[in-house]
């Protein structure tokens, strides 16, 4: 390699990746090597206070024992809870999930970490990082789970959308 080839690959190798995708199996986005979605939703119109108030609505509604899943509740601030879905078109299979909100005045910011995969029948509970279908990137089963996560992300972005009167 010449030497003006490797000064340009060592002083632009964002040149190079530009077009990457930092995914597990092309599926899962990840954070240091585990699967983890985050996002940043901007909602100009809602204070803090209001964003809050949804998620609480919105755990008071998709969890039987509301109080069994937060683990962290600074009001206004930061909201946690670990959840737990079953698979739509596999009954025996549940993911457990960390989930944390941020809150501020216009935006919040979730963060979707510590997915298990589940299978009480036979006493499972792996990190979704060490399944088998993860090893051989086996994209059927592992969409299954992605569109669980996605469906989780889905519904409680249209209850921050709704507004709540106290009507």
């Amino acid at each position: 390699m010449s030497f003006q080839a490797f000064v340009f690959l060592f002083l632009f190798p964002p040149l190079i990746n530009n077009n990457q995708d930092n995914r597990i199996c092309d599926i899962f986005p990840q954070k240091d090597g585990f699967v983890n979605y985050s996002e940043v939703i901007a909602i100009n119109e809602r204070k803090s206070e209001d964003l809050y108030r949804s998620a609480k609505i919105w755990i008071s509604k998709k969890f039987e024992n509301p109080k069994d899943v937060i683990q962290t509740d600074i009001e206004n601030s930061l909201l946690s809870i670990n959840g737990l879905k079953t698979l739509a078109d596999d009954k025996n299979i549940q993911i457990s999930f960390s989930l944390a909100f941020q809150f501020k005045d216009g935006r919040y910011r979730y963060e979707i970490s510590n997915i298990r995969s589940l299978i009480p029948s036979i006493n499972i509970d792996k990190a979704i990082e060490t399944l088998p279908a993860m090893e051989k990137c086996q994209t059927e089963t592992l969409m299954k789970y992605d569109t669980a996560i996605n469906e989780i992300i889905s519904d409680f972005k249209n209850e921050f959308y709704s507004v709540n009167d106290d009507w």
